[in-house]
């Protein structure tokens, strides 16, 4: 007997061929980004370099490992002259109950029949809808007349392996583990080509939709302008964060590191007190001399970290000295770019919510007599020498997708602040009032700058605004919170309900009316 790992055990070929593991999580494996090369880098390195046009990826995204593990396990089967063991562990140490069988043995059940609905609605399994074929699968009949993608994969794996009948029963036992069934009818919806299923968050069942129904009821209860931008980044994801209150639980950072929410906490603290300060001192930030703006900024940064310090996320001394240097010196570099040449902007109001505290939300009113209340806070109210009022929120972010593009502001829906947060301003200034606004981009790799959104670009895209919006109302009515696929994936807290393959799979549900509503409504202006 040889003990190999698959990588191994390429090329080579043995009578007997045992594939232990076969469980969810262990194989395959769940994808985890490389550290030194995460997924985000290695995207940007590939677009610098031409990738496209059907080409393939120069750098594999780690967070997506199927089609290697599919490749591995192919690998695995063709080594086997007589015959192939699949084993499924029973749970690992300290694990309270049995593991769920691997995707790829509920590829294998699909692809054979094992596992077919009943009548009573449960998987049904037994010799009357077994396959006898080259092992369990009829190769011709799967590379000619597939029934899905995956039957086409395994027919291309049959192929190449020596002809065998199938054992009576074979994988016949998986009848006795739980949900086996649910999760091959649950595979198969989400491969459907061309519509939406419950799989897909589409709320179908009618209690079900009710219920979410009342938690939103957009009508009545005003929604958060972060919602309705988390929601057009990803519907589903919107759908499981939001409305369920799914929350993950990350490994602990390493002593020395920070996490991002951490850090862009400590950045908006820091902010909102400097210029709470300058409002004080007259609330011109420019009119402030070198000593008095650093003192100033001491005193905000200070703050914002004791504030932390309080609530237990303080690093290590050595780190957390080094942070705060780094927090201290990027601010100020913003704050002298951004700030530096005047301007005559005077702050006006600083962290000021709506939509809540006595505080009316704004109220859209929509095509069709539709109606739609939204809250929000928004960092900074700021007014210029002439009379203009600007909106500016602190952004953080070091990643290319921070920024909007000009020749797409809305970002399909993820770039709405601006324009909501002007709309409340008309409610709160007066309808005259001339509003625009601003993102802050505070850290050094994005340049210390501020992103302006004027009010002629605001008055131009409001149907556009319009139009997003009153596609929310009709998903939150019709239950609609399909995934959308997107770089901003990598940093997803719902990778491991969402699954693998996620862009291969919205790309089979394009034709759905839903889908391609949203997609229409994303599509960038030419």
């Amino acid at each position: 007997m040889r003990l190999l790992s698959l990588q191994g055990a390429r090329g080579l070929s043995f009578g007997t061929v045992a594939i232990p593991g076969l469980a969810e999580g262990v194989f395959p494996v769940r994808g985890r980004e490389d550290p030194l090369l995460p997924d985000a880098l290695r995207e940007e390195i590939g677009r610098a370099l031409g990738e496209g046009g059907g080409l393939p990826r120069l750098l594999p995204l780690k967070g997506e490992r199927m089609e290697e593990d599919r490749y591995l396990f192919w690998l695995a089967l063709q080594s086997a002259e007589r015959r192939a063991v699949l084993g499924v562990p029973r749970g690992g140490a300290g694990e309270g109950g049995e593991k769920p069988p691997s995707l790829f043995l509920h590829h294998l059940a699909a692809a054979m029949g094992i596992a077919e609905e009943g009548e009573d609605g449960l998987p049904a399994f037994g010799e009357p809808i077994l396959r006898s074929a080259p092992p369990g699968l009829d190769v011709d009949s799967l590379r000619q007349r597939p029934v899905s993608v995956l039957e086409g994969d395994l027919g291309a794996i049959a192929a190449l392996l020596h002809p065998r009948p199938v054992e009576k029963g074979a994988l016949a036992h998986l009848a006795a583990m739980p949900g086996f069934g649910r999760r091959r009818r649950a595979l198969d919806d989400r491969w459907r080509r061309g519509a939406l299923t419950p799989q897909d968050g589409m709320l179908a069942d009618p209690d079900v939709l009710e219920t979410f129904r009342s938690r939103l009821r957009p009508g009545e209860r005003a929604v958060a302008v972060t919602g309705l931008e988390s929601f057009f980044g990803c519907p589903y994801r919107f759908l499981l964060g939001r409305l369920l209150g799914l929350a993950s639980h990350p490994e602990p950072a390493p002593p020395l590191e920070v996490d991002r929410a951490l850090r862009g906490r400590l950045f908006h603290e820091a902010l909102s007190a400097f210029f709470g300060h300058v409002a004080e001192k007259g609330g011109e930030t420019a009119a402030l001399g070198d000593a008095a703006l650093r003192e100033a900024l001491a005193l905000a940064v200070e703050s914002a970290f004791r504030k932390a310090e309080g609530e237990g996320a303080a690093l290590l001394p050595f780190a957390w000295g080094l942070l705060r240097a780094s927090v201290e010196r990027q601010l100020e570099g913003f704050l002298r770019t951004a700030y530096g040449e005047g301007g005559g902007w005077r702050v006006v109001r600083t962290e000021q919510s709506f939509g809540r505290g006595g505080v009316p939300p704004v109220e859209v009113a929509l095509e069709g007599g539709e109606r739609l209340l939204v809250s929000g806070r928004y960092d900074l109210l700021e007014r210029s020498a002439e009379g203009e009022y600007r909106f500016v929120d602190f952004k953080s972010g070091e990643s290319a997708g921070s920024v909007p593009r000009r020749n797409d502001p809305l970002g399909g829906g993820r770039w709405l602040q601006p324009h909501l947060y002007a709309r409340h301003g008309r409610q709160a200034l007066g309808g005259d009032a001339r509003i625009g606004a601003a993102y802050a981009f505070v850290a050094e790799r994005m340049g210390y700058r501020l992103f302006p959104v004027s009010p002629e670009t605001i008055e131009a895209l409001g149907s556009r605004v319009d139009g997003l919006l009153g596609y929310f109302l009709r998903a939150a009515e019709e239950g609609a919170f399909f995934p959308a696929p997107s770089a901003a994936c990598a940093y997803c807290d719902f990778i491991a309900v969402c699954g693998p393959e996620r862009g291969p799979r919205a790309a089979r549900k394009a034709g759905d009316p839903r889908r391609a509503e949203l997609l229409q409504l994303q599509e960038k202006p030419r």
